[in-house]
């Protein structure tokens, strides 16, 4: 996967009310955007290269068939993280679904257990990446402390464009999974 990671830099369009198809309560328009940020079929990660994880390749993992590779069936995490922060918007707007997204038709201890796993793993992740980008703060007399954020910070970021290129083209089917 390594070889779909490219760079671009950019400065953030994300002051308190920029406009996004990610924000604001549920639509299906926006319910779908989400969807489509992370839902990618599972890929096969040859068992050779399971030790570049960390792991066995004697370990009890899911096998993909042998005609896509007879490897260990995976993810990748920035889609389970897209998942995890879907799961957490829709948690904070369930009252906004006649009917509860489906992650969150079982029980209700089980939908906070899933919840406080995906805060869990988002938590994980920000204090690993670590961005240290700063965020400068501007004066402004008409702001209760006297000066606001500038949240149009500047990054250079992966393309995810060309990571979900990548997965779609190494994606098992999804009559496989």
């Amino acid at each position: 996967m390594l070889e779909a990671v490219k760079y671009y830099e950019i400065d953030w369009a994300n002051e308190f009310h920029q406009e996004s198809i990610y924000r604001g309560s549920p639509t299906p328009k926006l319910d779908l955007a989400w969807d489509r940020l992370w839902r990618q079929n599972d890929i096969n990660v040859p068992l050779s290269k399971l030790s570049s994880l960390n792991r066995s390749a004697d370990a009890n993992w899911k096998l993909t068939p042998a005609q896509y590779g007879g490897g260990a069936e995976a993810n990748v995490e920035v889609f389970h993280q897209l998942h995890c922060l879907n799961m957490i918007r829709q948690y904070t707007y369930l009252d906004s679904y006649e009917v509860p997204p489906k992650g969150f038709r079982g029980s209700l201890e089980m939908s906070r257990t899933h919840v406080d796993h995906c805060i869990e793993t988002l938590r994980i992740h920000l204090m690993c990446a670590g961005d240290v980008t700063p965020v400068l703060l501007r004066l402004d007399d008409s702001k209760p402390l006297g000066a606001e954020a500038d949240f149009l910070t500047h990054h250079k970021c992966r393309r995810f464009d060309k990571l979900t290129e990548w997965m779609e083209m190494h994606a098992l089917p999804a009559e496989e999974r």
